[in-house]
């Protein structure tokens, strides 16, 4: 049996839940919401009246050869990325699972990059991969490639595609 204090703590859950809450989908879902309705409109953003057009953008978007290579690739990528992630954590988490000496500092290599800002560490990458004076190329060339030889990582060939 619970009395008015078992009742109110019930409630207090809530109220500590339901503002941040609120707020995520505040924050994630009506910009997509909006972005999904502004997209069957030929809106001016600057002011203009909206005008619905329905499918018609999309039929446009879809015309050009650019935009469906795009798409694949984004799909490529995604299934990609989330495979090689999925297997990545589940065999990570199988092997950090037991006690083996050296776990904590594991632990701490891996756990102390998801709690970095998405954008610290693509500029890091950014920094590394750089064609003129990135880490990696000063690497090759200390271990005896010639200068002539640097790679431009992120625009050249596949590797704008990292």
């Amino acid at each position: 049996m619970r009395g008015s204090m078992g009742r109110c703590r019930d409630w207090t859950q809530y109220a500590f839940v339901g503002p941040a809450l609120i707020l995520l989908i505040g924050i994630n879902v009506f910009p997509l919401l909006y972005s999904i309705a502004l997209s069957f409109t030929n809106v001016d953003l600057v002011g203009g009246a909206w005008k619905f057009v329905g499918g018609f953008n999309y039929a446009v978007a879809f015309k050009f050869a650019k935009y469906g290579a795009a798409l694949r690739t984004t799909a490529l990528f995604v299934c990609v990325a989330v495979t090689a992630e999925l297997v990545l954590g589940f065999a990570l988490a199988l092997a950090l699972k037991d006690r083996f000496r050296g776990r904590a500092f594991a632990l701490t290599a891996l756990l102390v990059p998801m709690m970095l800002p998405q954008a610290v560490i693509a500029l890091f990458w950014k920094l590394v991969l750089n064609g003129h004076y990135g880490i990696l190329n000063q690497c090759l060339g200390a271990l005896g490639t010639s200068s002539c030889c640097r790679f431009c990582w992120l625009t050249c060939g596949c590797g704008r595609r990292l």
